[in-house]
């Protein structure tokens, strides 16, 4: 890996629409780098809040049980 003060010597000595072209460059890496960052900071957010919904008592009142649910079953009285 090139060193700061040698990649610095490198682009003076670049044309001036070399430079331009290298400064635009840099910008994309640095918006892409940041936009990955974000992405991240994201999807640990998404995991966390996905963390907070699941474990006991997630489904609280979303399952419903007949109220004669435990009463005998016609059908198997024969049976019992």
């Amino acid at each position: 890996m090139m060193s700061t003060k040698e990649t610095i010597n490198m682009f003076e000595a670049l044309p001036e629409e070399k430079k331009q072209a290298a400064s635009a460059f840099i910008a994309f890496l640095v918006a892409q780098t940041k936009a990955e960052h974000e992405q991240a900071i994201q999807d640990a957010i998404s995991d966390s809040q996905q963390n907070e919904h699941s474990g006991f008592g997630c489904m609280k009142g979303k399952i419903w049980m007949s109220p004669d649910f435990d009463a005998p079953i016609e059908d198997f009285k024969d049976y019992i």
